[in-house]
């Protein structure tokens, strides 16, 4: 090792050079691997980081380390190992393989950080690029949902929902609606959205009494008077009692007088 090592330190560093080194320090990693010869973990991961210092390109030694850091459950130094390897794909992704390669590092890093790490908010920027490469993958979609509900990030929160509901057909929209209407209304106070989710969930169910009234208020808000004396005019219809229908043109009765 020692003759070795002092081969390494007499090489220039041209390119030539620092080809030469990352071929002996390969030969002092096997000494340093091989049980009968001088076993010690450590040398090994340090010498790998030495070539990944002459060679970030060096697919083996970057496959090599963050295989010995897993093995040692150095989580920290296993998402630096992934991180380099992320960045030398970035350029590639134009080409499927690699792309499905870039898709795996993001899963790896975004399970380290959550599952291993317990940070999830890290992990929250690799759950993203998933989503970029892979928008229809519903599983990281609910993830990024938990967390941002566990921070209280109600506009992230609502965006995992919008996602959700862009690959739901008829009745499986009802429950994603419901929770984007919600939000809309009690949490971000976007009315515009909110008017939208509720009108489509009284499309789906014309006896929901949730959205009805949640549109009555809104339209009222908003001064949609218009929209207003529709929707009481049709709930005229589904009233059961004669008492609910008086309800329903004791509020007509005003807005018809004076709004329209």
């Amino acid at each position: 090792v020692d003759f070795l090592q002092a081969r390494v330190r007499q090489l220039p560093d041209d390119v030539s050079g620092r080809e030469q080194k990352v071929a002996l320090l390969f030969q002092i990693i096997e000494i340093y691997q091989d049980p009968d010869k001088l076993p010690v973990e450590e040398m090994v991961i340090q010498n790998y980081k030495r070539i990944v210092q002459l060679s970030p390109t060096n697919a083996r030694a970057l496959d090599d380390l963050a295989q010995h850091y897993e093995d040692a459950h150095r989580w920290s130094e296993l998402v630096g190992v992934l991180q380099k390897k992320i960045h030398l794909l970035q350029t590639e992704v134009d080409e499927a393989d690699d792309a499905e390669v870039l898709l795996d590092l993001f899963h790896r890093v975004a399970a380290l950080y959550i599952g291993k790490m317990s940070s999830e908010s890290q992990a929250v920027p690799f759950l993203e690029r998933i989503l970029e490469i892979d928008p229809t993958n519903l599983e990281v979609v609910r993830t990024l949902r938990s967390i941002y509900k566990s921070k209280h990030n109600l506009e992230r929160l609502y965006g995992t929902w919008e996602r959700e509901l862009q690959y739901l057909q008829g009745e499986a929209r009802i429950g994603v609606l419901t929770e984007l209407a919600v939000l809309a209304t009690d949490k971000l106070y976007w009315h515009e959205a909110a008017i939208g989710h509720w009108e489509e969930l009284l499309k789906h169910d014309e006896t929901n009494e949730k959205a009805s009234a949640s549109l009555l208020q809104l339209y009222a808000q908003e001064e949609l008077w218009d929209r207003y004396a529709g929707l009481l005019r049709s709930r005229l219809d589904y009233a059961q009692t004669r008492r609910r229908k008086v309800e329903i043109l004791e509020k007509l009765g005003p807005v018809q007088l004076d709004r329209l």
